[in-house]
């Protein structure tokens, strides 16, 4: 028996949202047995046309974090643009932000992309977190015999 097939056809053009939400895999940061300190946060992002006044291509994300799949999902910093005279916000551009203080002692980690608000061609080309891992000292054993 035939089935019917509705299709969707893709619409590419430029509105504004701020209904975007994306969530990561949990994940160890390969890992398992050292705690980590989440030291910042870098986000690489893609604008295909230039902010103007006339025409502005803005976005601000709020990015999320938990420890467990079992809490909520916590804040962690900002990533925004905005139209300004001089204001580079045109093409790839990577963005940097160092946490103050470091969030400690992280075994398990999961992160989550809201936007506020996205307008014009806009794309989020990779998302990384800066963190360091260490051990408890009583897992080091120097004993060389």
């Amino acid at each position: 028996m035939a089935e019917i097939v509705n299709f969707k056809v893709w619409d590419d053009n430029n509105v504004f949202t701020n209904s975007f939400k994306m969530t990561t895999k949990y994940t160890d940061l390969g890992a398992a047995d050292g705690g980590k300190s989440i030291i910042g946060v870098m986000l690489n992002i893609s604008l295909e046309k230039e902010s103007t006044s006339l025409r502005p291509a803005t976005y601000e994300l709020n990015i999320l974090y938990r420890t467990s799949l079992n809490d909520k999902f916590k804040y962690l910093t900002s990533f925004s643009n905005y139209y300004a005279s001089g204001h580079i916000n045109l093409g790839a551009i990577e963005i940097t932000k160092n946490l103050k203080p470091p969030i400690k002692n992280i075994r398990n980690i999961q992160l989550q992309i809201k936007s506020v608000g996205i307008r014009n061609n806009f794309g989020i080309n990779d998302i990384g977190l800066i963190f360091r891992t260490y051990r408890s000292i009583n897992k080091v054993n120097l004993n060389e015999e």
